[in-house]
């Protein structure tokens, strides 16, 4: 909004825009019109999330305050220390702390330890009479980065054509083609259509994550649908030589 240069501080500011909707129903600035909603997001601070939801925790409306602040220096520095910070507010079960990492922080008298077992969660007669429980710090990880994968090359001229696009290859024989679009320079998806007419609904998608349909290609033996194709890894190359894939992909 003021010209400054962006950077990923920009996406962690989106970031607490969104968590500050998503827990309130609102956005964090407001005004009758484009340009009020710019001068109050420049110049005023968002209302603090506890005085729009009291349940929420103060842990969690300090993490987005520093989402939103002003200066990205007052932001968090990357993804990863959002996402230590967030972590402890997620839906996943806390892991108990063992009996051997309470005892390497401090002396714990045996008595207060007897009654802790695996089965309760390693809750000591402390916990259980105290209703608190010791629980592991969680601690973010580095997602791997996936190598985008090489672009392939125009064809030369005199390559096979299906309509206005030159074959590169075929990935399902008779189904999937991987062509390019010689004028725009770029790859498209040629699909065999299995019925007479494409649904308005597939066709005029404009969601991210369905393929845009580009037009229609008739050709002797049957008729194709041209999609923009999608930039990224195919999944099955992933899994070459036995590798394992995180969940996150």
């Amino acid at each position: 909004m003021r010209g400054d240069t962006l950077d990923l501080r920009s996406d962690i500011y989106s970031v607490g825009a969104t968590l500050f909707t998503l827990l309130t129903d609102r956005a964090p600035f407001e005004g009758d019109n484009a340009v009020q909603v710019v001068a109050n997001a420049v110049n005023q601070k968002p209302k603090p999330l506890t005085e729009l939801r009291q349940d929420v925790p103060l842990g969690l409306e300090r993490i987005v305050a520093r989402c939103l602040a002003k200066e990205p220096d007052g932001r968090y520095a990357d993804y990863r220390a959002l996402r230590n910070a967030l972590l402890p507010f997620g839906s996943k079960e806390p892991e108990p702390a063992l009996i051997k990492v309470r005892l390497s922080v401090g002396w714990i008298p045996v008595l207060l330890v007897l009654r802790a077992r695996r089965e309760n969660g390693f809750a000591t007669v402390w916990d259980l009479a105290s209703g608190t429980r010791v629980v592991v710090k969680p601690k973010g990880i580095v997602r791997p980065s996936i190598e985008p994968a090489a672009q392939p090359e125009i064809p030369v001229e005199g390559a096979d054509s299906l309509g206005p696009y030159q074959i590169i290859k075929e990935m399902v024989p008779g189904e999937w083609i991987v062509a390019t679009d010689p004028v725009l320079r770029r790859r498209v998806w040629l699909l065999r259509r299995n019925s007479s007419e494409l649904s308005l609904a597939r066709r005029d998608v404009a969601r991210s994550g369905r393929l845009r349909w580009l037009q229609k290609v008739e050709a002797a033996e049957a008729t194709w649908d041209a999609f923009e194709a999608t930039e990224g890894v195919p999944f099955w190359s992933l899994l070459e030589g036995g590798k394992r894939v995180p969940w996150w992909y």
